[in-house]
């Protein structure tokens, strides 16, 4: 009897109405618990999938803008912090080198970082034109000279996607039209300009990605 009550109940214990005690589970709550389990992983994979889909090229895009940035900062070191004298498009030479080619120098010579990986557009226009643009390119353009980083505000961009790509991802559309590749002209240096969808890298060093659903952000 000291044993009994030393030990706790034994197997063959019955509770306070004379019934035995249940031990576990029957068959059929088991068979209950896996037939909903099963119909919540249906109802939340398509979701996760839609997520994991959006999601990875717009961590891939960042990290390459990222790289893209840090390239820019040790250009800017060198040439006491003047801007780079290229063109608004990063991959197409007109009066200067394109600003791929400025950059290559800094490790960033792979078209890998100038390709967005949400672009929608056949390879060959990819290629050509790239998935990145450099909006002070534009301004210089407009000013007519070279331009210093101190003259841009904190929100300029530097490096932006040429089109809301991240959008049209999340959207699931496949085509983009003229407008949606050209982005507002960039001709003050207190300017943001870009439409929702574009991965940007701004002065102040932060970089986002803004849609209709997500916003993704990260510092410097």
């Amino acid at each position: 009897m000291c044993a009994r009550i030393a030990g706790g109940a034994s197997k063959g214990d019955s509770g306070s109405n004379g019934m035995p005690r249940r031990s576990g589970f029957s068959l059929i709550e088991v068979i209950v618990a896996m037939l909903v389990l099963a119909v919540l992983i249906s109802i939340m994979l398509p979701a996760l999938h839609r997520t994991m889909r959006y999601s990875a090229p717009l961590v891939r895009c960042s990290a390459n803008i990222r790289q893209l940035h840090q390239a820019l900062v040790l250009y800017l070191n060198a040439s006491n912090d003047a801007m780079p004298l290229a063109g608004y498009d990063c991959l197409r030479d007109t009066n200067t080198p394109p600003l791929n080619k400025t950059l290559a120098e800094y490790g960033v010579g792979d078209m890998t970082f100038w390709i967005c990986p949400a672009d929608p557009r056949p390879r060959v226009v990819i290629d050509r034109w790239g998935s990145r643009v450099y909006p002070p390119g534009r301004y210089m353009q407009v000013a007519r000279r070279r331009i210093r980083l101190d003259e841009l505000g904190p929100e300029y961009p530097l490096l932006a996607d040429r089109g809301p790509f991240h959008l049209l991802l999340q959207e699931n559309e496949q085509s983009l039209g003229p407008a949606e590749l050209t982005p507002d002209p960039i001709t003050s240096p207190n300017t943001s300009g870009f439409y929702e969808g574009h991965n940007s890298v701004w002065v102040s060093g932060r970089i986002t990605a803004h849609s209709r659903q997500t916003t993704s952000e990260t510092g410097k």
